[in-house]
């Protein structure tokens, strides 16, 4: 038995470093990375060929009456041309981010507690919820297994848990409107201390 009280405490810093390792490895992140490297070189080589190879882009008339290229305005279609793509790509990749991994980015106002070998989980969903709800996901440690998938820093749980959800949950006014039972529940852990280090001790 785990008599000890434990507080983990959402570390913002591992974070930010775990949410990068788990884009890291998702395939449709990679993919839209390299998509994005062979879009924007394509672009940039055409833009330099066509730029330099054209003989009315790009063109003015000096001085002289001579017609020379504007590299100016070159140099500025070029950049800006990639800029505009590179953004469109970043763009798509944290679409596609948060739709596959929405545990990491929809929860908020994490909590965890360990005690009387029970875990004890609280967030609130950052969409369509108020801010003065919470679910709080109770894991009793002797009935349940766990696995740990490192590329994505997350803890499966699998057997008999309760999940609350409080429309109110401040201290003395808590209203729980659904108290169903699950049988599987993921914690990203990016918490101090680490919650997958702390079940591997042996809590």
């Amino acid at each position: 038995m785990a008599a000890e009280q434990f507080v983990f405490t959402v570390d913002k810093n591992q974070r930010k470093e775990k949410r990068r390792k788990i884009a890291a490895v998702s395939r449709t992140v990679r993919v839209l990375n390299l998509l994005g490297i062979i879009i924007n070189i394509a672009a940039a080589a055409f833009i330099l060929i066509w730029g330099g190879m054209s003989e009315t882009e790009f063109v003015y008339t000096n001085y002289d009456g001579k017609e020379e290229k504007d590299l100016l305005v070159l140099i500025f279609v070029f950049v800006g041309s990639q800029f505009i793509l590179w953004f469109l790509f970043w763009a798509m990749q944290v679409i596609f981010d948060k739709a596959i991994y929405p545990e990491i980015g929809e929860r908020v106002q994490e909590s965890l507690n360990a005690g009387n070998n029970v875990l004890v989980y609280g967030y609130r969903n950052r969409w369509g919820n108020p801010d003065t709800s919470r679910v709080i996901v109770t894991i009793p440690l002797d009935r349940v297994k766990y696995e740990v998938n490192e590329a994505k820093c997350e803890v499966i749980f699998h057997g008999q848990m309760n999940s609350t959800y409080y429309d109110t949950y401040h201290p003395g006014k808590r209203t729980a409107n659904l108290h169903p039972n699950i049988d599987s529940f993921i914690i990203v852990d990016f918490f101090s201390p680490s919650l997958i280090k702390w079940l591997g001790e042996g809590h």
